[in-house]
């Protein structure tokens, strides 16, 4: 069988990824490539509604057309997905036109629902939890993602506006922790959290799968700080609160530049992440945290595969 190639463009809310990958076989594929471009997309307008500014749309647009070059050195088409920055911006329909014109890239806006869908299908295909009930939760930057199951489809997926970029704009403007800001956002996320805790915990579920940057930095932190083993891709709630407690201790951006095992890149929203996850492993009863690298690009991935397949 012919090896075939793909690309997939996660246009998110915090950066741009791309993942080029091929197929052996039609149902599995092994990663070529994968690169991952910083650039914050949601601003707000003069009436405080979501915005892309022309600035950030300019510099989208040569992010875009750099990685479709990626794509096409690997012979790959690339498939383009955006998420809650582009699909709540008052101008998406600019954002989406303009990408077309001046790239020839179709950007695919995706809703929650099916974000959280293909969330759930990398897990379920890269981490072989079959029979076990599994619950996925992906903190981007303007949204998380809640998905729970135990066989090929998802038995509940929901997206809610709780996201590390989102909380820092709103809460953490100038990039420092103050006692009343930590509890407003705490509280604020513990409430929208509260909408879906029904939903999750009736049913209940073995396995708590977590992806993206923010789970990341707290396993990398887990790690620089000692309290898990090199390698490891599990850590506990205790293990979560003492970073949570040290990023917290870390008043200015300055003072989290050098924080064990953090990015520096994500030291501005650091902040924001941990309170949300903490949030999450209470109210949800979360006592460990399965890191998983494979969320919604990889099922991105798999649904090209499969539609290829069929043709």
């Amino acid at each position: 069988m012919l090896r075939k190639n793909f690309a997939v463009l996660d246009i998110g809310s915090n950066s741009f990824h791309i993942i080029i990958a091929n197929s052996p076989d039609g149902r599995r594929f092994e990663v070529i490539d994968r690169e991952k471009a910083v650039h914050r997309l949601a601003s707000k307008d003069g009436y405080g509604r979501s915005f892309i500014k022309e600035p950030d749309l300019r510099h989208a647009i040569k992010l875009i057309d750099l990685f479709k070059s990626k794509a096409a050195m690997n012979n790959a088409a690339i498939k383009a997905v955006a998420t809650s920055a582009v699909r709540e911006a008052v101008n998406r329909d600019e954002f989406v036109e303009r990408v077309f014109a001046e790239t020839g890239v179709k950007v695919d806006v995706i809703d929650g629902h099916e974000e959280a869908n293909y969330i759930y299908s990398a897990a379920r295909h890269f981490l072989h939890f079959k029979g076990s009930r599994i619950l996925c939760v992906d903190i981007g930057g303007g949204s998380t993602e809640f998905i729970t199951g135990s066989e090929e489809a998802p038995t509940f997926a929901t997206s809610l506006r709780v996201g590390a970029v989102r909380f820092t704009r709103e809460f953490f403007p100038d990039f420092v922790v103050r006692k009343n800001s930590v509890t407003m956002a705490y509280y604020y996320a513990l409430g929208m959290i509260e909408s879906i805790r029904a939903h999750v915990l009736k049913p209940g579920y073995e396995v708590a799968i977590f992806s993206a940057g923010t789970a990341k930095s707290v396993l990398m932190m887990a790690t620089g700080m000692g309290l898990i083993p090199e390698g490891s891709q599990i850590f506990t709630y205790e293990d979560l609160v003492k970073v949570h407690d040290r990023v917290l201790d870390a008043k200015e951006l300055k003072d989290r530049l050098d924080l064990p095992g953090l990015e520096p890149k994500r030291a501005d929203v650091v902040v924001a992440g941990v309170i949300i996850l903490k949030a999450i492993f209470e109210k949800l009863e979360v006592k460990q945290a399965l890191y998983s690298e494979y969320a919604l690009r990889e099922g991105v991935i798999l649904e090209q595969i499969n539609k290829s397949d069929e043709r």
